[in-house]
């Protein structure tokens, strides 16, 4: 677990493909995921990593880390990993999950990239949508 990505203001195809892999590897445990994508927060300057669980709703925020730390525990040592510091928790309650989910769940088959749009009716700066149920 020696190779965290750094995560900064530009959104890399590292991200994206560690991102992708630690989606699998949470659905491959049995952790029920509902959203995944990459939100910049432009008053930080930086990316953060959005999972959306029902497991947060049902256990609660702490327990879900844990679940995902566990689960970053087990990949190879060469698999580069993000950072809890870099993830946020959702349930399913979440506003901006939520605006994903009833605007652009009928029109994303795959990962999706939103740079400076409105999605009904709230203004999104950047986000990579990767998983959408």
């Amino acid at each position: 677990m020696d190779k965290a990505i750094y995560v900064n203001n530009m959104l890399t195809e590292e991200m994206i493909a560690a991102s992708s892999y630690l989606a699998k590897k949470l659905e491959q445990s049995g952790l029920q995921i509902n959203a995944v994508f990459w939100r910049y927060l432009d008053d930080s300057n930086i990316w953060r990593l959005y999972i959306s669980s029902p497991m947060v709703s049902n256990s609660g925020c702490k327990k879900t880390y844990m679940k995902i730390l566990d689960v970053i525990a087990s990949f190879p040592e060469s698999e580069p990993i993000i950072s809890l510091e870099n993830i946020t928790v959702t349930d399913d309650k979440d506003p901006l999950t939520n605006t994903f989910r009833k605007a652009l769940k009928p029109y994303i088959n795959g990962p999706k990239r939103l740079t400076k749009e409105v999605v009904d009716g709230h203004y999104v700066d950047d986000a990579y949508i990767l998983l959408l149920r």
